[in-house]
């Protein structure tokens, strides 16, 4: 699995690439979706939401971005839990 620093920036050099960029049209902003967990949840709340509920979300990836943002020290639990491809995390 890939992990992304997402920073909050108008320039799209910094930002994660599409996959497949001939799927958009000129101009067609792409929509990304992002959950901060910081300070909120320990290992194991991390690792439940994970396997409860981001593991189930359906979306259609070619149109927007997920990404989860645990506290640093929790991503590699995070991660051995994550079997949605379509879900990113960041730091």
């Amino acid at each position: 699995k890939n992990i992304f620093l997402i920073t909050q920036t108008q320039n799209p050099s910094l930002t994660k690439k599409i996959s497949n960029p001939s799927q958009m049209q000129a101009g067609q902003r792409r929509r990304f979706v992002g959950g901060n967990w910081k300070c909120n949840n320990t290992i194991a709340q991390s690792k439940e939401l994970v396997e409860t509920v981001i593991n189930k979300l359906e979306f259609s990836n070619d149109k927007c971005d997920v990404i989860i943002s645990p506290v640093f020290i929790q991503i590699p639990a995070v991660q051995s839990v994550l079997t949605n491809t379509n879900v990113q995390i960041s730091a």
